[in-house]
């Protein structure tokens, strides 16, 4: 049976305009500091057993002609704490910034069929289903709205909670659409001509996205969407080496994550992943960790989060003995680094 949608897509590149990679931008240099990077916090590291009860999460093991499932994302709440989306257990659970269970495990039920999950700075839930097309806000175990996805937008892969409860949806190329809040959702047109390239926004109003350069070397691009013609201002080399795929996965204070998928030598279809942070402005690395081979029993469709305060980047993988949820706090971007 063919994997789900997300997992194919995790090896997508972009798919912006071939007319922005041809514009002249502006050259900044993006070695890392290794001291920097590797004078970040220790990470916490907790595992979650798989079950059906308090303090578990559920996972479906493969079966004929049905591949392996479990929890399909992870969010991370203003006070660090740590949001799964248990979704065979038809519920969101929480664990600490310590990754502890403090309090009650089950934050709210959900329906069976969504697959994404977002959490807005006041403790609000957003939830996704691909299959209805609608996203739900939550507050408490209560739903407070509603919005409808048009059928006409393809491949999203996240959502977020913006101002006044709107609805930001990514694409898996690299686009940003809203879709509106629950009291005026917008038409797919007025969506489509909401549409802003890049996978996440600086606070400067620019765009950002990871591409791999023609030897296959990944890179960061902030992009200048201030024009009728977006325009690459800046790029940040994130490694010298070539890889299989980049993706950002998220921003926080103009500090940009970026996943990186690399080849396992002599395994012709294994692959390890690694995440670099750096700012966006100067292109300095602030982290940078080995994540280890992809070989759990099933890819979720979201394994990283930011958010918190100090930042917080969370990542999780599921494995045999339970689902290993990982976090570190990111530095902030120096201030006056911009190029």
């Amino acid at each position: 049976m063919l994997q789900r949608t997300w997992a194919a897509g995790a090896f997508a590149l972009c798919a912006i305009s071939v007319g922005l990679w041809a514009t002249s931008p502006t050259s900044a240099s993006a070695q890392g500091s290794a001291s920097t990077a590797s004078d970040a916090a220790p990470a916490t590291h907790v595992v979650v057993p798989w079950g059906t009860g308090n303090g578990e999460v559920g996972l479906r093991r493969p079966q004929h002609e049905a591949p392996a499932d479990g929890a399909s994302a992870v969010a991370v709440a203003s006070d660090g704490s740590m949001l799964l989306l248990d979704r065979l257990n038809q519920r969101v659970v929480r664990l600490d910034r310590q990754g502890r269970q403090r309090g009650p495990w089950t934050v709210t039920r959900v329906p069976a069929d969504v697959e994404e999950l977002t959490v807005a700075a006041d403790g609000a839930l957003g939830v996704y289903s691909p299959l209805r097309a609608r996203v739900w806000i939550y507050e408490g175990d209560v739903v407070t709205g509603e919005v409808p996805v048009p059928r006409g937008l393809r491949e999203l892969l996240t959502i977020e909670l913006g101002a006044s409860r709107n609805v930001i949806a990514r694409s898996a190329h690299q686009e940003m659409y809203r879709l509106g809040p629950p009291s005026a959702p917008q038409t797919l047109a007025s969506v489509l001509h909401s549409k802003r390239e890049g996978a996440f926004e600086l606070t400067d109003g620019s765009g950002i996205a990871a591409r791999l350069d023609a030897k296959g070397r990944p890179e960061m691009l902030v992009l200048d969407v201030t024009g009728e013609r977006t325009r690459v201002a800046r790029r940040h080399a994130l490694s010298s080496v070539p890889v299989l795929s980049a993706r950002i996965v998220g921003v926080e204070h103009d500090v940009a994550c970026v996943r990186l998928e690399h080849r396992i030598d002599g395994a012709s279809f294994r692959v390890r992943r690694s995440v670099t942070c750096l700012n966006a402005s100067s292109g300095e690395i602030v982290l940078e960790r080995e994540l280890g081979a992809v070989d759990g029993p099933y890819v979720p469709r979201r394994s990283f989060a930011m958010g918190g305060n100090p930042t917080r980047l969370v990542f999780m993988q599921p494995a045999d003995d339970g689902l290993h949820i990982t976090a570190w706090d990111v530095p902030r971007a120096a201030q006056g680094g911009g190029q």
